[in-house]
């Protein structure tokens, strides 16, 4: 069992950490020199399996770009803005929309010639509302909901022509589920080495995990019977692929579910299912150095949290919002099973006198690069209005890095490990004005 897979099966103890403080600046200085312009709405950066002289960027639009130095190629990756261009009701909302192509992921055998999984890749996004889901909202009394879209995990493969294209043919969709409202999506897709894939969902939208499309008691990050809320963990590949021994067969038979998941044994729970309690887990990223999977949940009114994602863990929305009670009606908040996050931060301790700007967590990475010695294991991500911030998981320290003066969509990494600011002066899906930042020490 590797790194990851220890951590995950742990127990973690999370400091308790200081509050009703403004935020402190950092000692530590840095510079965001730009890297690329001229882009619509970035919200995530990463490499591939194999590939040192290129990276992948994810427009929110619909596109996969491909960036080869500080060079955009001419002809996309991956063009789905067809599919998003028909979200209810006009395609997304230029001046804000949470809708969109939310998440790539290169499966990790994508280099590996022979290999079930030798040039696959996989996203998450959301579809006009189509077939009957996989997971569709369960019969709560406030039936005949209108669904506002659906999400789904696709798996896509490489052109056997054009190795720098997916060929669109290929499209084999992994799970589709409803979604009530159009905010609250999540989220991630994030492998570990032996093919499992990790998965992000928000709690389905609206106000509280509250109203049509939520379990009326609890909320639907609390509802074991609810995709909705929750980190998964499945093995996406064709079943025909792979065998028993890397999971059971899921419902729609289209994917296997790892039989060690916290609920795989335990009737009236989704199998998939593997952490609970979380309102928007927009982002999600691995800790290198420790295995440890870090979860950046946006808030409702108060709190921004940064959760460590331990195997079985509840972390508690909507019974409370990070360490604060939110909704003690749906739950026991002084449940000690209830996980508090790691960081966090209310609002009034980075809201500045006359701000406007939305405040919302934009999770990151923990900094195992080389270019800024002083961040060497800190967690470096932000606030969607223009922050960038440090933390330390251990001690539940905060700090302000500096501000970017932009709205900031996403933290993304290269292969070494290096990090950078994706944001753009449009806090809506639209314009040119998209950036991206490196983050490079300061003078």
């Amino acid at each position: 069992m590797n790194s990851r897979a220890l951590f995950l099966a742990a127990l973690v103890i999370t400091a308790t950490p200081a509050r009703g403080q403004s935020i402190p600046s950092s000692s530590v200085r840095v510079e965001l020199t730009p890297v690329v312009t001229g882009l619509s709405a970035p919200i995530q950066m990463l490499g591939a399996p194999g590939q040192a002289d290129r990276w992948y960027l994810v427009d929110q639009r619909g596109l996969v770009l491909v960036v080869r130095g500080r060079t955009v190629q001419s002809v996309p990756f991956l063009d789905i803005r067809g599919v998003i261009g028909r979200l209810a009701p006009d395609g997304l909302d230029p001046g804000y929309d949470e809708r969109g192509l939310l998440s790539l992921a290169f499966h990790p055998d994508y280099a590996r010639s022979g290999r079930p999984g030798f040039r696959t890749l996989y996203t998450l996004h959301n579809v006009p509302v189509g077939r009957t889901a996989d997971f569709p909202l369960p019969p709560y009394p406030n039936r005949g909901v209108a669904i506002n879209c659906q999400e789904v995990i696709a798996e896509w493969k490489l052109d056997a022509r054009r190795l720098d294209r997916v060929d669109p043919r290929t499209y084999r969709e992994v799970l589709r589920f409803d979604k009530p409202q159009g905010n609250h999506n999540g989220g991630t897709l994030l492998f570990t080495t032996d093919g499992n894939l990790f998965v992000s969902i928000g709690d389905g939208g609206n106000f509280g995990d509250s109203g049509a499309g939520h379990s009326p008691a609890i909320g639907n990050a609390q509802d074991p019977r609810v995709v909705l809320g929750k980190v998964l963990r499945i093995n996406p590949l064709a079943p025909s692929l792979t065998t028993a021994r890397q999971g059971a067969l899921s419902a729609n038979g289209r994917y296997r579910i790892p039989t060690d998941n916290p609920f795989a044994q335990r009737t009236g729970r989704l199998r998939e299912v593997f952490a609970l309690g979380l309102r928007n887990p927009y982002r999600m990223s691995w800790d290198d150095g420790t295995g440890r999977l870090i979860a950046a949940d946006v808030g409702q009114d108060a709190v921004e949290e940064v959760n460590v994602i331990v195997r079985g863990g509840n972390y508690g929305w909507p019974i409370k919002e990070g360490p604060l009670p939110y909704n003690p009606r749906a739950g026991n908040i002084n449940n000690p099973s209830l996980i508090s996050p790691a960081v966090f931060y209310e609002h009034d301790q980075l809201e500045t006198p006359g701000q406007e700007a939305p405040l919302a967590v934009i999770g990151g990475f923990v900094y195992r690069g080389a270019a800024i010695l002083a961040l060497q294991g800190k967690y470096v991500f932000a606030d969607l209005s223009g922050k960038l911030l440090v933390g330390d998981l251990r001690t539940g320290g905060l700090e302000v890095l500096g501000d970017a003066g932009l709205f900031i969509k996403g933290i993304g990494q290269d292969t070494s490990r290096e990090l950078y600011v994706l944001a753009s002066s449009n806090i809506g899906p639209s314009g040119t004005r998209g950036v991206v930042l490196a983050i490079q020490p300061g003078r």
